[in-house]
């Protein structure tokens, strides 16, 4: 028997336990989940037996299993994401918030690290060069770099499937799985492939990263090859780069840089490219096309940046693995889509740790998994999330305004409309947010949504906050989806028209927990929101304290 659709709306005037004393927040919400749990008399969420039946997917990832079954259980889960990815924001552990995302959207192969793998890779010594420390130690690099260059090429061989070529719109990119014909075991195991490679190589970045003093000894640039990696060094500066479609890794060390990735020929994947942008300094990075079984990775230390691209860029991944970490500046990301920590069939990651920044985007962005992993993270500073709207890239639901498909989601591919052909489960979106007075201004599934299996998240710490949704928004899921949308502190500002604000549609879950003893907040919504479930699904809106 199918059970009746839950739907559960709590508004606490107590204060359960909060204290200015905890700043962890799972500390926050592990007592006022306990005490929800308490005070109603029946709570469930959704029959995995029954979810099945009707999505006809036996194998589904272990994260979205725990979620369904236990909506409540989420707030604590990714509270202690939140804190966990915060910890490591603060050592500059970077490598460590890529596994989070890998494990959370599909597998990383456990590495041995009893040995760093940055320090199996001997490097030549170049005793009698004019720079050797710095050449030892890009040699040690080197040789990292083509390790995991060649992983990924033996996997493509291996399966043609693999072999892709650049999307040239957002619609082709969401297409590729009916044209290879992929299926699950093929997307699980290319992720996992893909995903220890990259994780491998993050542990060289991290390396040159700690030692980057090292390269402000070189005082003219350096354009050398070594192991077949391209490696370029700029002193302090002005220069136009275009990025080479070999391995290459380049290192700036002052002066104003324009980073140029043009299109490349299918025949160069996979790549990898490595920059390492040091000091103060404002630059602009342009993409003109997606770079699909590529490895990139880029490391911003300051400056107001300019990132501009059209599909596939800025932590924005299609069959591939990417982050960029910017540490200062106000910084401007626009993009057409797939970009800013969205991922489709890859992981994309983007990192800001300070500054007034402003994120542009028309779908797949700002935290989006599609058959992966997604992560926007912004640390401190004012800002402004924009997936526009328009109807550039319109929605099933109405052809009017653009299925945005970002900032918290996470989506599987559905096919039981497709013959002959089998729905995929997964995909994992999180935009966390840490400080600030934000904007986050969306259409059609975002602001932590869920779809087919898809986990969607949006967390914001603190700040006076103001959100604007469509449909399907804040909190909201569709077909045995998650959505999940927290918010701690301030005066927020919450409209989404249909089915948002904590709605769970068609065995899917939403929930939403807006956190506050002191602020005032204001929610508008025409349908089916603030706690409501429809269809099957499970529903909860919890708004603590404030007015």
């Amino acid at each position: 028997m199918i059970k009746r659709t839950l739907t559960l709306l709590i508004i606490l005037i107590a204060t359960i336990g909060a204290t200015d004393e905890i700043l962890l927040i799972s500390k926050r919400v592990i007592p006022l989940v306990e005490f929800v749990k308490k005070a109603i008399d029946e709570y469930s969420g959704i029959d995995l037996e029954e979810a099945r039946f009707f999505s006809r997917n036996s194998q589904i990832h272990p994260l979205i299993s725990k979620l369904l079954q236990d909506p409540l259980y989420s707030i604590v889960f990714f509270a202690k994401i939140h804190d966990g990815i915060y910890e490591n924001l603060s050592n500059k552990n970077f490598t460590s918030i890529f596994y989070t995302v890998a494990r959370l959207s599909a597998d990383v192969k456990r590495i041995e690290l009893l040995q760093n793998p940055a320090e199996k890779f001997l490097p030549q010594t170049y005793e009698k060069t004019e720079y050797p420390e710095v050449l030892s130690l890009i040699s040690s690099f080197s040789l990292c770099m083509q390790n995991s260059v060649e992983q990924i090429k033996k996997l493509v061989e291996n399966n043609q499937k693999f072999s892709v070529d650049h999307p040239k719109n957002l619609t082709e990119s969401s297409e590729i799985i009916t044209r290879k014909k992929l299926t699950q075991k093929d997307i699980e195991y290319f992720l996992e492939s893909l995903n220890t490679s990259y994780y491998l190589l993050l542990f060289c970045v991290d390396k040159l990263i700690k030692k980057k003093d090292t390269f402000y000894k070189v005082k003219s640039p350096i354009n050398i090859e070594i192991h077949g990696v391209n490696i370029e060094i700029y002193p302090d500066s002005n220069e136009f780069i275009v990025i080479s479609e070999t391995p290459t890794l380049v290192i700036s060390t002052g002066g104003e840089k324009t980073f140029f990735f043009k299109k490349w020929s299918k025949e160069v994947f996979p790549t990898a490219t490595v920059i390492l942008s040091l000091g103060d300094n404002r630059n602009t990075y342009i993409f003109k096309d997606a770079a699909p079984l590529s490895l990139r990775f880029i490391y911003d230390e300051g400056g107001d940046d300019n990132y501009i691209c059209d599909i596939g860029c800025f932590g924005g991944s299609f069959f591939s693995a990417d982050m960029i970490v910017d540490e200062k500046g106000n910084d401007s990301y626009k993009a057409v889509g797939l970009s800013q920590g969205g991922a489709i069939i890859g992981t994309g990651i983007l990192i800001d740790l300070s500054g007034d920044d402003r994120y542009e985007s028309t779908a797949f962005s700002q935290g989006f998994g599609g058959l992966g992993g997604g992560a926007l993270i912004d640390l401190n500073g004012n800002d402004q999330y924009i997936l526009k709207k328009g109807k550039d890239f319109p929605s099933f639901q109405d052809r009017e305004h653009n299925l945005s498909m970002g900032q918290g989601c996470g989506t599987g591919f559905r096919a039981d409309y497709i013959p002959d052909f089998q729905s995929i489960p997964g995909g994992f979106g999180i935009l966390l947010d840490f400080s600030g007075n934000d904007l986050y201004s969306a259409e059609v599934f975002s602001q932590g949504c869920g779809y087919w299996y898809g986990v969607g998240v949006l967390g914001d710490q603190e700040g006076n906050d103001k959100y604007e949704g469509y449909w399907y928004c804040q909190g909201s899921s569709a077909h045995f989806g998650a959505g999940i949308f927290y918010n701690f502190s301030g005066n927020d500002s919450y409209t989404c028209k249909f089915q948002g604000q904590g709605h769970g549609h068609d065995f899917g879950i939403g929930v939403f927990l807006d956190y506050g003893t002191d602020d005032s907040d204001n929610f508008s919504c025409d349908t089916r929101c603030l706690g409501s479930a429809h269809a099957n699904g499970s529903s909860i809106f919890i708004n603590q304290g404030g007015s």
